[in-house]
């Protein structure tokens, strides 16, 4: 890319590492002022909102409406792209300038005026082409008159005449749809995916949903005595004061709090009330007992008092595991009912636990019946 003699001098002087780091310097220089045209020229064409050809076959190959904006849009995206590639250039070109010092200064100035040189024309160049490019939109004749009575005529016409359009639903076509809405044999509803109305056999649809309903295997009415959410709320705020005194920690307490209004199941045992089960896998209840456990343990050693009881609750607790859900969760609220009705004199000495045994014995009663 240089010139015949300097080139020559150079390549019989100079290494040929050197020689390769030359030719890296004068192709990312004219890169560069290459882009710096394309930029430039983008700016004049916002500003004077004239744009090139290929916009308009662009903005139709991708099916977009074609106005000012679009066009002013794609160009200033174009513009975008270039700026990010300058960056590379940038870094690339200082990288090989560094090539230059290993010139003399007469080799560097000769040289450097050659790169310029290059650069100028290839600008040239391009500006010479973008502008050829652009999209000149003349009128062929300045009719003012004729465009101003047209005008005139345009608007009297709308305002005196009533425009005649076809409309896709004519007055019978909305009878007919008030007749449906009005009509009790029938509901409207939404499909299972995507828009629309589904229309059904009222009779039918609430006959099929009071089957389903009237399955005792999956539903049951509920009754007024289930006081199971009011016991979780009272648990619930006996967990937090646990939390508040250090007793359990914020992991111990997201798995203990009970959760079971929360998400409701539909799998309810033969006899039992229709509502979700306690989750005692991963509910309150696995984790309560063994804390329950430690807790009457640390009392009775405080108290110097023999925990015989303990055996029984660790007996009942593996018994349990080896029952269903609604047995188990029984069997521990009765365990844990026992231990805490022999711990009742001692939870009044108590100064920690006494108000969250008392308040864990409460609840636990009113969950037990």
């Amino acid at each position: 890319m240089c010139s015949v003699g300097l080139f020559r001098q150079l390549k019989q002087a100079k290494d040929p590492i050197v020689l390769r780091g030359l030719n890296k310097y004068v192709k990312f220089r004219t890169k560069l002022a290459l882009s710096e045209a394309r930029i430039q020229f983008i700016d004049e064409c916002v500003t004077k909102s004239e744009f090139p050809k290929q916009y308009w076959t662009l903005l139709r190959r991708n099916r977009v409406n074609i106005t000012s904006a679009t066009l002013r849009r794609l160009d200033l995206n174009e513009r975008d792209t270039l700026c990010n590639h300058l960056v590379d250039l940038e870094r690339n070109y200082v990288t090989s300038a560094c090539m230059l010092d290993d010139l003399s200064p007469i080799e560097r100035k000769s040289f450097e005026d050659y790169v310029q040189s290059i650069a100028a024309k290839q600008v040239e160049r391009i500006q010479t082409t973008l502008r050829q490019r652009l999209s000149h939109v003349k009128p062929v004749a300045l009719e003012l008159e004729k465009l101003k009575s047209t005008l005139v005529n345009a608007c009297y016409q709308h305002r005196s005449v009533k425009v005649k359009t076809s409309e896709l639903v004519t007055p019978e076509h909305l009878k007919r749809l008030r007749d449906l809405q009005k009509n009790r044999e029938i509901m409207m509803s939404k499909p299972d995916k995507g828009a629309g109305i589904v229309l059904l056999n009222r009779t039918d649809y609430l006959q099929k949903m009071k089957a389903i309903l009237s399955d005792g295997s999956k539903f049951t009415k509920t009754t007024e005595k289930d006081k199971t959410a009011q016991i979780e709320v009272a648990l619930s705020k006996i967990l937090r004061c646990l939390k508040q005194n250090g007793v359990i920690d914020a992991t111990n307490f997201e798995r203990i709090r009970p959760t079971g209004t929360t998400i409701p199941r539909l799998r309810v045992a033969e006899g039992a009330q229709g509502r979700a089960n306690l989750a005692t896998d991963s509910g309150y209840v696995q984790f309560t007992v063994p804390r329950t456990c430690k807790m009457v343990g640390e009392i009775t050693r405080t108290h110097r008092i023999s925990p015989p009881h303990l055996k029984q609750l660790r007996r009942s607790k593996e018994r349990a595991y080896k029952c269903n859900d609604l047995q188990r969760v029984k069997l521990l609220v009765l365990a844990i009912k026992g231990e805490l009705h022999r711990l009742n004199g001692i939870c009044a000495r108590t100064v920690l636990y006494s108000k969250t045994c008392r308040e864990i014995w409460n609840a636990i009663k009113q969950l037990s019946g």
